[in-house]
């Protein structure tokens, strides 16, 4: 439930937020992903107000499959890059 939450911040701050898959690889039970995120800073995220400023971010995520589900995830978004582009010293 955890990413879902995640997605609907997201969504509120960048409405037209695309998300492209660019790599993906498995090994075991294991599922790498490599994902650029491309948006519209047009609502509030974490301290920020919105800035209408495009924003261009990745992130690599290793997904657990256990069976048909995900049993455990690894997400480490360049969030330094996301805030450096939507702060006023930008």
């Amino acid at each position: 439930m955890e990413g879902l939450r995640v997605v609907r911040v997201l969504k509120d701050a960048f409405p037209d937020l695309k998300i492209n898959v660019q790599d993906m690889f498995s090994v075991g039970d294991k599922v790498t992903v490599l994902v650029h995120f491309q948006g519209t800073h047009q609502g509030a995220f974490q301290q920020f107000e919105a800035t209408g400023r495009q924003v261009s971010y990745r992130s690599i995520e290793v997904y657990r499959i256990e069976g048909d589900k995900i049993a455990e995830e690894w997400v480490a978004p360049d969030m330094l890059s996301l805030m450096q582009q939507i702060s006023t010293g930008h």
